[in-house]
C-alpha cells in the first residue's frame, strides 16, 4: 500500500519549487484533491452499504480514516520547501 502513494502524486510531483505556484499547478492540485476525495467518499459509502457487523464496521471506518490521513499528510509534506542546512 505504501508503494501506491508516490504513484498518486505523479501529476503533482513538482510541489517543492521555490517559485510561487502557477495556475497549472493549482489546477492539478485541485484535480488531485477532488479525485482522492471521490475515491474516499466511494469507499466510505461502500462500507455503509455492505452492512458489516458492528465491530468490523467501526474497524473498517477507522482504517479508511487513517489511510486518508496518511495520504493527506504525505501530500501536505510535499508542499513544504526542501530543507537546507544552516551554515
Amino acid at each position: 500500500m505504501l508503494k501506491l502513494f508516490p504513484a498518486l502524486l505523479l501529476f503533482v510531483s513538482p510541489l517543492a519549487f521555490a517559485a510561487p505556484p502557477s495556475i497549472e499547478w493549482m489546477v492539478s492540485v485541485l484535480i488531485y484533491l477532488v479525485v482522492i476525495g471521490l475515491i474516499f467518499w466511494l469507499v466510505w459509502w461502500a462500507l455503509g452499504a455492505l452492512a458489516l457487523p458492528e465491530p468490523f464496521n467501526k474497524i473498517a471506518h477507522v482504517i479508511v480514516i487513517l489511510v486518508g490521513l496518511v495520504i493527506m499528510l504525505y501530500f501536505l509534506l510535499g508542499l513544504l520547501p526542501p530543507l537546507t542546512p544552516h551554515r
